[in-house]
């Protein structure tokens, strides 16, 4: 009996293993299929996106079947949450009939920023139609970079004035703020509308002053001015005056000049009157 009993559990015991044996067999192939048709699909989205893109951990995209182009955010510089970013990426998504749209987050950035969103944007979106907005958190930078249909809307003009009027929200650290107002205000560009341009009016306004200055100064000039006088009239007008003082005579030489006696003059001299208290002259010099 004891030796029936321990055939019976060495039966029961190799049957559990040649079963674990069987099914583990089963199960391998069917999680390599399932594998496989995993990476298959994973093949099948990156051959439908065709411009190369290549996902990270830090990337969170959604893909408008219909238009071709994407939502996509890469948070390298982990500033926002989980939330914001499937909050973002939502809200950018509105905008993929018309074109990509791009989040850009980046700890170290060796290039200028305009550069390395540039060329973040064509390494995954090719020269199709969008926009990439690029926080630089090494060189505390903001960038836009347009390419396609949107060059013309998002224009380096707008592009700086939307960094003008979002650069406080980044520089207080609410990087979310900053990103949906960019989001904001590009929407409203790319649907014919303006935007605030506070900086613009401030510059006209100070330009406007500097220039009503100059004219005032240059005004003040012409009225103030007098006519000048000419050298002669300046000549004629001086008033003359002369005073001596301390006049001295010093001899500075003598000159002896000789003048002979003529042979046919007289010497002397003579005179007379007449009687009668009348009298006459005469004289002689030698």
């Amino acid at each position: 009996m004891k030796r029936k009993g321990k055939h019976l559990i060495k039966t029961a015991f190799g049957t559990v293993i040649m079963l674990g044996v069987s099914i583990s067999m089963i199960l391998c192939p069917m999680k390599a299929f399932a594998e496989d048709n995993a990476d298959a699909e994973n093949t099948a989205d990156s051959e439908d996106m065709d411009y190369g893109a290549d996902h990270g951990e830090e990337d969170f995209e959604y893909y408008n079947e219909d238009s071709g182009m994407y939502a996509w955010v890469h948070d390298g510089a982990e500033l926002l949450s989980n939330e914001e970013i499937e909050s973002l990426c939502s809200d950018m998504y509105e905008l993929t009939d018309v074109a990509n749209v791009a989040f850009l987050s980046l700890n170290e950035n060796d290039e200028d920023e305009e550069v390395a969103a540039r060329e973040w944007y064509t390494r995954h979106f090719g020269q199709a139609s969008g926009y990439v907005f690029l926080i630089d958190m090494e060189n505390r930078q903001l960038a836009i970079a347009a390419y396609g249909d949107l060059e013309s809307i998002l224009s380096p003009n707008n592009c700086d004035t939307i960094c003008d009027n979002v650069y406080t929200l980044a520089r207080d650290g609410r990087y979310y703020e900053c990103a949906e107002s960019v989001l904001e205000q590009a929407a409203e560009l790319i649907n014919g509308n303006d935007i605030a341009r506070p900086f613009k009016h401030i510059s006209n306004a100070l330009l406007a002053a500097i220039i009503a200055l100059l004219i005032n100064y240059f005004i003040a000039r012409l009225m103030s001015s007098t006519a000048r006088a000419t050298d002669q009239e300046v000549l004629e007008n001086i008033s003359n005056s002369y005073k001596l003082s301390g006049a001295r005579a010093v001899l500075t030489g003598t000159v002896r000049t000789y003048s002979p006696e003529s042979s046919d003059s007289d010497s002397g001299s003579s005179s007379g009157g007449s009687s009668g208290g009348g009298g006459s002259s005469g004289s002689h010099g030698f």
